[in-house]
């Protein structure tokens, strides 16, 4: 579900100088949206999905002819204003990122109750739903809270949101939640500069009723943790074309692999993996399932258990323990 999604424009140039006139290499269009980003990346799997979104405007209205080109299922709720237009900017050379993003329109209550009643309809063949995304101008920031609260008794329930909407979603004890580092620091309230921290970091989230974290860590990998087991997986250095919605894929990973009741260390590196494949691609396209097989034979986990609060024994997991389906 993604109550604020966009189309993304990614451009590339040489070099970003601003007040400059740049020459775009390359452009590219796409739906986007956390939550659109997720359901992208599993309908590319073959696995089935559904998008549950709020769209405006001529821009909302590109977005479901993609969505319908693409073969994916939708329940669309219109609203007045225009969904936003994000632009990315990526230096060839340095492949930094720059980010221009949008608020969205303003969307009313009536609006975003509708989008909660298109969820609970499909919550009943749904393994998973997965909240995504800023919340729009306009929405509470508890509506993820109200919705935790309402859609978990029919199945577990993923969250993926920042700032203030994360910090009241939690508090409805959703079943996995998947912060960065600067979400989790927020959290924390203090800076986490150690793989101690976090780890420290991730008890005090599964402390608030929460049963699974995912924290991604950008280079370093990702730490999964369900409060007894953890893993740290990690790839390779490989050519990164574009980070934009490596998170989002990584989120989809885990939810394929979770679904498929695989071991906690093959969840793990699969998840990277999926992300890993999504940052060697250009724009914001999900990887094809065979891109993210071959970066499986590039990511490494140790995985650990929770003794005595902070200490873990770290041991380097068997790659083919990895499923490699």
């Amino acid at each position: 579900m993604t109550l604020n999604p966009s189309l993304d424009r990614t451009l590339w140039v040489d070099r970003l100088e601003p007040g400059s006139l740049h020459r775009v290499a390359l452009s590219r269009e796409h739906p986007s949206g956390k939550g659109v980003n997720v359901s992208l990346a599993l309908h590319a799997w073959g696995e089935p999905t559904r998008v549950c979104a709020v769209v405006g405007g001529r821009t909302g209205e590109r977005i479901r002819q993609a969505l319908d080109r693409a073969g994916i299922p939708h329940d669309l709720v219109t609203c007045d204003g225009e969904t936003r237009t994000n632009t990315k900017v990526i230096e060839r050379i340095s492949g930094r990122l720059t980010e221009f993003n949008e608020p969205g329109p303003r969307v009313a209550p009536e609006i975003a109750d509708q989008v909660m009643e298109a969820v609970a309809r499909g919550r009943k063949e749904a393994s998973y739903v997965a909240l995504s995304g800023s919340l729009p101008p306009g929405v509470d920031p508890d509506c993820y809270k109200a919705m935790i609260e309402r859609l978990k008794r029919g199945g577990p329930v993923a969250l993926d949101a920042s700032g203030p909407a994360l910090k009241e979603g939690i508090k409805a004890g959703p079943d996995l939640v998947k912060p960065n580092v600067e979400e989790l620091e927020s959290l924390a309230g203090k800076e986490l500069p150690r793989l101690e921290d976090r780890l420290w970091a991730l008890q005090r989230v599964h402390e608030m009723g929460v049963r699974m974290v995912a924290l991604s860590m950008g280079p370093d990998g990702a730490l999964f943790s369900d409060g007894r087991r953890v893993a740290w997986a990690k790839s390779e250095p490989v050519d990164v074309k574009s980070p934009v919605g490596c998170g989002d894929v990584l989120l989809a990973g885990l939810l394929f692999a979770l679904k498929r009741s695989w071991d906690w260390s093959a969840c793990a590196r699969f998840a990277v993996a999926a992300a890993t494949a999504a940052a060697m691609q250009e724009g914001t396209e999900p990887p094809p399932f065979s891109e993210v097989q071959a970066a499986l034979d590039i990511v490494t986990v140790r995985e650990g258990g929770w003794e005595n609060g902070l200490k873990i024994d770290w041991v380097t997991a068997r790659r083919d323990r990895a499923p490699g389906a």
